[in-house]
């Protein structure tokens, strides 16, 4: 998972994995928020499809 800031860096992180795992960029609500169980349960989702 990037950080909102570095979400520019997205396609060349998923060219460096090609595909072995997703690489979700963090929603910007709950990075400013600090709502971790937000971005856990988006990353828990993201493991599931």
């Amino acid at each position: 998972m990037l950080g909102p800031q570095v979400r520019y860096q997205k396609p060349q992180i998923d060219k460096a994995v090609a595909g072995r795992i997703p690489v979700l960029v963090i929603d910007m609500k709950d990075y400013g928020m600090m709502n971790g169980k937000g971005v856990l349960e988006t990353a828990f989702k993201a493991m599931e499809a």
